[in-house]
């Protein structure tokens, strides 16, 4: 046996094969095995066929085949352990040359093709992609140096205000009116929309809920409101922006029949120690509220730095690092972001808009994966099975279709608290 091969740009391994003779025929010995045992001829119990009999019913043209595949694969098997490669994609092959006659003795024991007696029993290419090796720099330097620059979150006396607004809008109370509405007034309408008498595409909106003065109508559609009734029925037109988010409607004059549900008014609870008391018996004055949402945002806002830094950091890296891509992985990875995006409400987008605008992301999110990959190999920071089962038991998730998602999360998670820590 024979094997040499060589690297090629873009992750590759040309690989060229041959077999003696001899070799050969012990792959197309068990082929031939395998299948004359198979054999059931009428009259003889299975297994029992006499060897000629057998022979002569088997598909020697199939047997062939799979010998050479076996073959072949054994070989790329064997070298890939032994050069330690993780092969990514199925691999090219092409068979120079094979002989059967070689392989194959007459009762005589003489080939029946003597002017290929020198010939190899196989040869062959074969094409791999392999996972790439991956140079990277002083990765514990770099996340040292950047993280020496971080500044501490803040939080702000408007974000205080806008998270407590909030809490107090969520234990608004609801009042009934028969008079007309007003802003911040609760309503609920029934909406059709047409444009030079046609009526519009999704136009027609049943038993909408919404603030008055907050909804998500154009400009001027509230005050069209403002004093209407429960029960009142009416129409108007508004003359839609010339940058109207619906280039068919822009400028264009467009025709509202309205018919009011119901008429609400908002009462918002004051915010008091009474106030705070009724969130639970963790709040026992207002300040303590306060407090504990002050620690909240900062929390939320330390997780959302926490992620932003992570990325930079291994921008930092990916710049610095020294990786011959293979095509593959960026394009299952690519494969991977357009389910996402379709998942995320992008299904009307075309296949091939989605992977255009998203093909560099695919790209650093490949490479960003083998670094990720490279750093816990070299700093051996592999999760054990336990902790991966106990993960999913506590996300309730399906063990045999999330355990390496679950593995992967909790690897890159060992390497960040790493590099934070140098």
């Amino acid at each position: 046996m024979d094997i040499k091969f060589k690297k090629v740009k873009g992750s590759k391994i040309e690989i060229e094969g041959t077999l003696l003779p001899e070799e050969f025929n012990e792959y197309w010995q068990i082929e031939l095995n395998a299948a004359t045992a198979s054999v059931q001829i009428k009259g003889f119990r299975p297994g029992s066929t006499p060897k000629e009999m057998a022979e002569k019913a088997v598909n020697k043209e199939k047997i062939f085949e799979d010998a050479i595949n076996s073959a072949i694969r054994d070989i790329l098997e064997e070298k890939s352990q032994d050069n330690h490669w993780v092969i990514v994609d199925r691999p090219k092959v092409e068979v120079l040359e094979a002989n059967p006659a070689m392989v194959v003795k007459s009762d005589s024991g003489a080939s029946p093709r003597k002017e290929k007696d020198n010939a190899p029993g196989l040869k062959f290419k074969a094409e791999i992609t392999v996972l790439p090796d991956v140079e990277l720099p002083d990765y514990k330097k770099i996340a040292k140096e950047f993280l020496a620059k971080k500044e501490e979150v803040q939080v702000t006396p408007e974000e205080i205000e806008k998270t407590m607004e909030w809490i107090r809008e969520s234990r608004v109370t609801l009042q009934s009116k028969k008079d007309g509405a007003e802003l911040e007034d609760l309503v609920e309408i029934d909406v059709l929309s047409s444009c030079e008498g046609k009526a519009i595409p999704n136009g027609k909106v049943e038993k909408d809920k919404f603030i008055l003065g907050k909804s998500h109508y154009m400009v001027g559609f509230d005050d069209q409101i403002k004093g209407k009734k429960e029960g009142d029925e009416f129409t108007f037109s508004i003359k839609a922006p010339e940058k109207y988010w619906r280039k068919e409607l822009q400028g264009k004059n467009i025709d509202f029949k309205v018919k009011i549900y119901s008429v609400s008014k908002r009462i918002l609870p004051e915010l008091n120690d009474e106030f705070a008391k009724l969130l639970g018996p963790t709040f026992t004055s207002l300040q303590v509220l306060r407090e504990n949402v002050t620690s909240g945002i900062k929390i939320e806002k330390e997780e959302k730095e926490k992620e932003k830094n992570r990325a930079k950091i291994l921008e930092e890296i990916n710049k610095k690092s020294v990786i011959d891509l293979p095509e593959i992985l960026i394009s299952r990875t690519l494969d991977g972001l357009v389910e996402e995006a379709k998942a995320s409400g992008a299904k009307d987008v075309k296949d091939e808009d989605l992977r255009k605008g998203l093909s560099e992301r695919a790209k650093n999110r490949a490479i960003s994966s083998l670094i990720l990959h490279k750093i816990a190999e070299i700093e051996k920071l592999e999760p054990d099975s336990k902790e991966v089962l106990e993960e999913i038991t506590k996300n309730n998730l399906d063990k045999d279709n999330s355990y390496d998602y679950v593995y992967s999360i909790l690897r890159n998670k060992k390497v960040f608290e790493l590099l934070e820590k140098s």
